[in-house]
C-alpha cells in the first residue's frame, strides 16, 4: 500500500533527510526519482563506451608500438649494460692490482728495511770480530816475542852446552 502511494506521488525537493535515505536506504526508485537514475545510467554507459574505446586503441595501436620500440631499445639497454659491468669489472681489477702492488711496494720497503738492518748487524759483529782478531794478534806477538826472548836465552845454553859437548 506504501508502495504505491510513493509511486504515485510527486518527487519531493531534496532534503537532508531525502539525500540521506538515497546514501543510506538507497531507495530513489521507492521515492519516485528514476529519472536521476536514468540520466546517470546513461552518463555511466558514455563513460564505459569511451573507456572501451580508449581501452581498444590502446590495445590495438599504442600497445604494439610500445612493444616494438622496448624490445628494439631492451637489446641497446642490455649491450650497454654488459658494456658497464666489463667496465667496472676492469676498474675493479685495476684498484685491486694497485692494491697489490701497493702491497707489494711495502713488502718490498719492509724487506730493504729488514735487510739494512741486517747489513748493519754484520757489519757490528764484523767489527767485534776484527777487534778481538787484533787483541788477540797482539796478545799472540807479546806471546811469540817472550818466547823468542826465553829460546834466545836457552838457545845461549844450548850452543855452550854444544860446544862443551863438542870440546869433550
Amino acid at each position: 500500500m506504501e508502495l504505491t502511494t510513493v509511486l504515485t506521488a510527486s518527487p519531493s525537493p531534496p532534503t537532508i533527510e531525502n539525500k540521506v535515505s538515497r546514501l543510506i536506504d538507497h531507495r530513489p526508485v521507492v521515492q519516485g526519482e528514476i529519472c536521476y537514475f536514468e540520466k546517470r545510467g546513461f552518463r555511466e554507459s558514455r563513460f564505459r563506451d569511451n573507456l572501451n574505446k580508449m581501452v581498444v586503441e590502446t590495445n590495438e595501436q599504442s600497445l604494439p608500438k610500445c612493444s616494438e620500440h622496448m624490445h628494439k631499445h631492451l637489446c641497446e639497454a642490455v649491450t650497454r649494460l654488459e658494456d658497464g659491468n666489463h667496465m667496472s669489472q676492469r676498474i675493479q681489477q685495476r684498484e685491486l692490482e694497485a692494491d697489490q702492488s701497493t702491497q707489494l711496494q711495502v713488502t718490498i720497503d719492509r724487506q730493504k728495511e729488514d735487510w739494512d738492518k741486517c747489513v748493519k748487524a754484520q757489519q757490528r759483529l764484523k767489527e767485534e770480530v776484527d777487534e778481538e782478531h787484533t787483541k788477540a794478534v797482539g796478545r799472540l806477538s807479546i806471546m811469540y816475542s817472550d818466547t823468542k826472548k826465553d829460546l834466545a836465552k836457552f838457545s845461549h845454553f844450548r850452543s855452550l852446552s854444544v860446544s862443551v859437548w863438542l870440546s869433550a
